[in-house]
């Protein structure tokens, strides 16, 4: 059975931040195509195009967490962190994106 987090259980460093950064891509992705926008005019948008085709492909090395939430607050979408604690007792940090 899976913790929840791929990222994890394939023993990957830094998990949780991997999965962040994989949901924030995702949620870009979303909102190209609901935009209906190629990667040309997103990248119009938001970066070069190098770059935002590397985000969509999910290649978010040198991305950081900040930068990812600037590019959805380019393509329209505001970027909420809720802080509550876990079932476990352990805090726990939760993106949502709108």
């Amino acid at each position: 059975m899976g913790s929840g987090n791929i990222f994890r259980d394939l023993g990957l460093p830094n998990p949780d931040l991997l999965l962040a950064k994989a949901t924030l891509v995702q949620q870009i992705r979303n909102r190209n195509v609901q935009l209906k926008l190629t990667q040309a005019k997103a990248a119009d948008l938001t970066l070069d195009l190098p770059k935002i085709s590397a985000v969509s492909c999910g290649r978010t090395d040198g991305y950081s967490i900040d930068r990812l939430f600037k590019l959805l607050n380019l393509l329209g979408r505001d970027v909420e962190i809720h802080v509550r604690p876990s079932a476990n007792g352990v805090t726990e940090t939760r993106m949502i994106g709108s």
